[in-house]
C-alpha cells in the first residue's frame, strides 16, 4: 500500500518539530553560570541591580543567556561593576581585587578643646575640634583614636568608620595628677606623664624580657640588659655601673630606703649593690649546687631574707644580717616548684610573705610558724605597696584579672579589665600602674582606673 504525499509531509513536519524539543517536551535550557571571586572574600554579589544574597567566593547558577551586570560591594572599598555575557558557549568569571579604599570622614570633639590627635599611631597636625576627611579604611574599618591634653587623662577609643556617614568622637577630659609612669617599648624604658604627653627615655638596651626595678625613692633604676647584665642607672638615664650576671633574672630588689639593691647570682650567692659608694659585693656565698635567690629587705633594711633552692628538692627561706652574717633558716616547708622565685616580701617585722602558683603565704621569721592567706590558682604576679600595707596580684585562670587588697585583712577586689597584669605600685601607696586589656593604665585604691597609653 502506498503512502500519500500528504501523509509524508505531515510526518516530516512532526519529525522536525520533535527534533527541536527535549525529550520531556520542553524548550532546551538557556541558562548558564557566573563564577564570582574577590580579594578579600566576603563581598556582596549583585546581579543586574538585585542583591543575590550571596557573597564571594560563590557561583551564580541559572543565569539567563545574554548580557548581565555583576557588582561586588564590600564595606570600606569602592564598589566594582562589570558586564559579562552568558551564552551556551561561555560561562564567564568575574574576579576583582579590592584596593581602592572608600574615604571616611571623622569628626573629633573634646572638652576642653585643643587636644592632640593621634589616629592609628599617626600624630596629626590639627587639634580638636577638627574634621578629618578621607580617613583610609582598613579591612576591618577600625580606627584607633588617641586624644591627649596637657594636665588631663588621655582619651582612647576604637571606632568603626563608614564611607557613607561621618563618625564622631567626643571626649570629656578629666584632670590628672602630675605623676610619672614607666613603660617598656622595644629595648627602651620610658617615663610617661599621666596625661600621656611627655615621654622621656629612662634607659635603653634592655633585654627582650623588659625586666626593670625603680627604686622606692625614684632616684635609680635597675634593669637587665641585652647581655643579661644588671645595669644601674640614674633617673636621668646615665649609667652608674653594669654588673655582669649571665643568669640575671627579675629577682633583684631595692631596699626600702632606695639606696641598696640585692640580687641572687645562680649557683654563686647573694650580692648587694650600694648606691652611695657605687660598689657591689657578695655578702653570702652559695654552699653546694643550689640557687640562693629572690632576696627581700626587712622593714628598716637591717636584715635580708632569701630563698635557698635546690632543683628537685624543697626550697627553704633563710635570713641574714645585711652584711651577710648570722645566716639561719626560718622556714623549711616550701614544696612547690611551680614558681622558683617564690616572690618574697618582708611586710612587717613578724610577717614575711611568699607566693607561688597557688596563692600567697606568710611566715613569722622569729617563730617559723606560717600559713596560707590568699587562696587562688594561676597566680602570675604579686606586688606590694612601698609601705607594705597593700598588695595586688594578677590571676590568669577562670577568675582572671587584677585584684587589690589590704595586707593583714587579705581582702580583695577586682579591677574591671578582662585581662590584666604587671602591677607596679607608685609612690604614695594609693595607686599603681598595670597592663589592662592591652593598655598601660593607672589604678587608684578606690578601684577607679584611667588609660594612659595604648
Amino acid at each position: 500500500m502506498k503512502t500519500s504525499p500528504a501523509i509524508l509531509f505531515i510526518c516530516a513536519a512532526l519529525v522536525l518539530t520533535f527534533a527541536g524539543c527535549s525529550q520531556n517536551g520542553t524548550e532546551p535550557e538557556k541558562h548558564g553560570t557566573i563564577d564570582c571571586r574577590s580579594l578579600p572574600v566576603g563581598a556582596a554579589i549583585w546581579l543586574d541591580g538585585i542583591d543575590t544574597g550571596l557573597v564571594t567566593d560563590a557561583e551564580l547558577a541559572g543565569v539567563d543567556y545574554g548580557d548581565h551586570v555583576v557588582t561586588f560591594t564590600i564595606h570600606g572599598y569602592y564598589a566594582h561593576a562589570e558586564t559579562v555575557a552568558v551564552s551556551a558557549s561561555a560561562n564567564p568569571a568575574v574576579y576583582h581585587s579590592f584596593s581602592e579604599h572608600r574615604p571616611a570622614i571623622l569628626r573629633l570633639l573634646s572638652n576642653p578643646p585643643q587636644a592632640y590627635i593621634m589616629l592609628n599611631d599617626t600624630l596629626l597636625s590639627v587639634m580638636t575640634p577638627a574634621i578629618v576627611p578621607d580617613v583610609p579604611l582598613g579591612y576591618d574599618d577600625k580606627c584607633d583614636v588617641y586624644l591627649r591634653l596637657p594636665g588631663y587623662y588621655p582619651h582612647f577609643e576604637t571606632v568603626t568608620l563608614s564611607g557613607e556617614d561621618t563618625t564622631t568622637v567626643s571626649a570629656t577630659f578629666e584632670p590628672c595628677p602630675d605623676i610619672m609612669l614607666t613603660q617598656v617599648r622595644g629595648d627602651k624604658l620610658f617615663l610617661i606623664r599621666a596625661d600621656g604627653i611627655e615621654w622621656g627615655v629612662l634607659a635603653s638596651g634592655l633585654s627582650n624580657l623588659g625586666l626593670y626595678r625603680v627604686s622606692p625613692n625614684g632616684q635609680y633604676v635597675a634593669y637587665t640588659s641585652a647581655n643579661n647584665s644588671i645595669v644601674i642607672a640614674n633617673r636621668d638615664g646615665s649609667i652608674r655601673t653594669e654588673i655582669p650576671n649571665p643568669h640575671a633574672s627579675d629577682d633583684y630588689v631595692w631596699s626600702n630606703s632606695g639606696d641598696r639593691l640585692a640580687f641572687g647570682a645562680y649557683v654563686d650567692g647573694i650580692y648587694l649593690y650600694d648606691a652611695p659608694s657605687n660598689v657591689v659585693r657578695r655578702i653570702y656565698q652559695t654552699q653546694g649546687f643550689v640557687y640562693d635567690h629572690n632576696p627581700t629587705f626587712s622593714p628598716g633594711d637591717s636584715l635580708i631574707a632569701f630563698v635557698n633552692h635546690s632543683y628537685g628538692t624543697q626550697a627553704i627561706i633563710r635570713v641574714m644580717r645585711i652584711d651577710g652574717s648570722d645566716v639561719h633558716t626560718v622556714y623549711m616547708r616550701i614544696s612547690t616548684l611551680q614558681n622558683a622565685s617564690l616572690q618574697l616580701c618582708w611586710v612587717a617585722p613578724e610577717i614575711l610573705l611568699w607566693a607561688d602558683f597557688y596563692g600567697i603565704y606568710w611566715v613569722d621569721p622569729l617563730s617559723g610558724t606560717g600559713g596560707k592567706v590568699v587562696v587562688t590558682a594561676n597566680l602570675t604576679s604579686v606586688a606590694y605597696s612601698p609601705d607594705r600595707t597593700r598588695y595586688a596580684f594578677a590571676e590568669s585562670g577562670d577568675q582572671r584579672g587584677l585584684y587589690l587588697g589590704t595586707v593583714g585583712l587579705w581582702d580583695r577586689r577586682r579591677l574591671p579589665d578582662t585581662y590584666a597584669g604587671g602591677p607596679l605600685w607608685l609612690p604614695g601607696n594609693d595607686r599603681l600602674q598595670y597592663w589592662g586589656d592591652g593598655h598601660l593604665k593607672l589604678a587608684f585604691w578606690d578601684g577607679t582606673t584611667h588609660l594612659v597609653a595604648p
